[in-house]
């Protein structure tokens, strides 16, 4: 598989958090499977796979994406958004296949390392390549720390008297959900995934566009051997009419010589 070198850096750039393994090839290749398996090649492809000299001073940083790489933040301002836009899709992908790893797979430990490659130190570590977002020193930021809103604790006697409510309030919604995931065709897998319905969709339009035209130029073709077959008995004529002409000159002048021959005495 052809590779594309991003950047070559320093391996001591960014200092790891407390507790990170150092991202390598091994680890790439679990997370990058992991990735393409419960999502897309093109999520995956958001995370640069790093491969280090051999003093191990320095890091190179390789995608399988083709075009020219460049850093984020070295594009014109207008665009940058966009690649953002869509860099955060992909990551987030990535955070709710970590969280929901242990239900796919249980036997797979990898959730938490594919948590962590979704944090990167800043803009300086996103570069575009063909359009899109690749990340290097991926794992080397610190994820975001969620504590808990003291004030939503209750007690015990709370909870149990709030059972009922929130059981019939739980039921409610997932009545609302399953009729708004039939009706909006949101029964697939993986949900953040791609869109198979209207890609199928699409192409069964792209389908019915190639049909139409295979017809036409098939009804042209037929118009254009009929003029070649036309243009060729139009040389046929002609040829006989030049045949039939000289024919006739033929026997006009034996005629000549016939009627010249009788007036003799």
């Amino acid at each position: 598989m052809t590779r594309c070198r991003i950047a070559r850096t320093a391996a001591d750039a960014y200092a790891l958090p407390a507790g990170v393994k150092v991202p390598d090839p091994a680890m790439f290749k679990r997370l990058h499977g992991l990735i393409r398996r419960y999502l897309s090649l093109a999520v995956a492809n958001v995370l640069a796979e790093p491969v280090p000299l051999a003093d191990g001073s320095q890091l190179d940083w390789f995608t399988p994406l083709g075009g020219q790489p460049e850093r984020l933040l070295d594009l014109p301002e207008p665009e940058q958004p966009r690649v953002r836009r869509v860099l955060d899709t992909r990551l987030e992908a990535i955070r709710e296949l970590a969280r929901r790893l242990p239900e796919l797979d249980p036997e797979c430990t990898d959730a938490p390392a594919l948590l962590q490659a979704t944090a990167f130190p800043g803009d300086d570590a996103i570069y575009v390549v063909g359009g899109q977002p690749v990340v290097i020193f991926w794992a080397y930021g610190v994820l975001p720390r969620f504590e808990p809103d003291a004030g939503a604790a209750v007690s015990a006697p709370g909870r149990r008297a709030r059972w009922t409510v929130v059981a019939a309030a739980v039921l409610l919604l997932l009545g609302v959900a399953g009729w708004a995931a039939f009706h909006f065709s949101l029964l697939r897998w993986p949900p953040w995934g791609p869109d198979y319905v209207a890609l199928l969709k699409a192409e069964r339009a792209e389908g019915e566009r190639l049909r139409r035209e295979l017809i036409e130029r098939h009804s042209a073709l037929a118009a254009s051997l009929g003029h070649c077959a036309l243009q060729d008995q139009v040389a046929t004529l002609q040829r006989e009419r030049e045949l039939l002409v000289g024919r006739r000159d033929e026997l006009a002048a034996q005629l000549g010589r016939l009627i010249q021959s009788c007036k003799t005495p």
